[in-house]
């Protein structure tokens, strides 16, 4: 990169900086107040800003004389800042501190971490399970009285799942028979694969039993979706509401009915442009969803000491501290593997 591209960039990474900080769109005479340290003119500056314009880095805020950054903006800005410079001592030595108490669980120390993350940017976290290296091991049925039956499910790294089912509108021999079909199909399925088997299954069970009406269909396979839950907890769940960068109600109505019906996950793994993918450090960062256009989506996968996996989602503004967030996901992954 020459003299001239450096000083560019380095003007675009003081107005993702701003926006990040204020939320507000910026000027050249911004920048050149508040960073004195790029020995820019203002003049210069407004010139560099209408080439980042022109190459689509920046755009035209709406209402506003001013600029924000665009997703190619936030690109180069994720993949240019420098975590080292950012000063994060307190946090560290929160979530250090945490994990110096080796008496409680991996589990009690990670989510004792996220709570300070999660108060420290003010974002709305979500974390779940992976199974991904995990099979079906068993699957059992136990019928308690009439109207209620007992599922136990077994995966192969030995966790036990419970699921009560309510019985009174069927027959328990329907249920019965459906189950053996169930089990003969899902025992040494992959966990993360028993969802998108449910419809599949449910159809062969109908046909097997014939006569069972279509509702039975519908209990069959609400019944398989729920034998291995994710288990996922939630922090900061109202901090989006008063996000100034979130200007349109309907978004953040789509988020909490995603979030609702678990239909988040599906967003993520289905969506394509991906801004960020980091294979090597498990790490995702999403832009540019439909009906979501000024949300950013960080997916962090924790590998943990027994080879479980756990992925941590954090939801945000576009213009959310990426800087601050990757860096306490950078310490809290360090913990864990030391």
């Amino acid at each position: 990169m020459n003299i001239i591209e450096d000083r560019k960039f380095k003007i675009l990474l003081s107005i993702v900086d701003e926006y990040i900080n204020t939320g507000n769109a910026i000027s050249s005479d911004l920048i050149f107040t508040k960073y004195p340290d790029l020995n820019i003119s203002s003049a210069t500056i407004r010139n560099e800003m209408v080439k980042l314009e022109n190459e689509r880095y920046i755009e035209k805020a709406y209402k506003s004389a001013g600029r924000i950054p665009t997703t190619k903006g936030y690109k180069f800005y994720i993949e240019n800042f420098s975590i080292d410079d950012y000063s994060l001592t307190t946090i560290r030595d929160k979530i250090d501190k945490i994990f110096s108490k080796r008496s409680i669980n991996i589990e009690e120390m990670i989510e004792g971490a996220l709570k300070i993350i999660n108060k420290a940017t003010n974002t709305f976290l979500i974390t779940k399970e992976e199974n991904n290296n995990y099979f079906v091991e068993d699957l059992k049925l136990y019928k308690i009285n009439k109207k209620k039956a007992m599922i136990v499910a077994v995966s192969s790294s030995g966790k036990l799942y419970n699921e009560e089912i309510n019985i009174e509108n069927f027959s328990f021999k329907n249920i019965e028979n459906s189950f053996k079909i169930i089990s003969q199909r899902l025992i040494g399925t992959r966990i993360s694969e028993v969802k998108e088997k449910s419809s599949l299954i449910s159809e062969l069970v109908i046909k097997k039993l014939r006569f069972v009406e279509e509702k039975f269909k519908v209990f069959i396979e609400n019944l398989i979706m729920s034998l291995f839950p994710n288990e996922e907890k939630y922090y900061g769940i109202n901090s989006l509401v008063n996000v100034s960068t979130l200007k349109e109600k309907a978004q953040l109505e789509k988020i909490f009915e995603m979030i609702e019906n678990k239909t988040i996950w599906d967003l993520l793994d289905s969506h394509s442009e991906t801004l960020i993918k980091n294979k090597e450090k498990n790490l995702t960062i999403s832009f540019d969803f439909d009906q979501l256009k000024d949300i950013s989506i960080i997916s962090k996968i924790l590998k943990l000491d027994n080879n479980d996996f756990k992925k941590v989602t954090i939801i945000g503004p576009k213009n959310q501290d990426y800087k601050k967030i990757l860096a306490m996901i950078n310490i809290l992954d360090e913990n864990i593997k030391n």
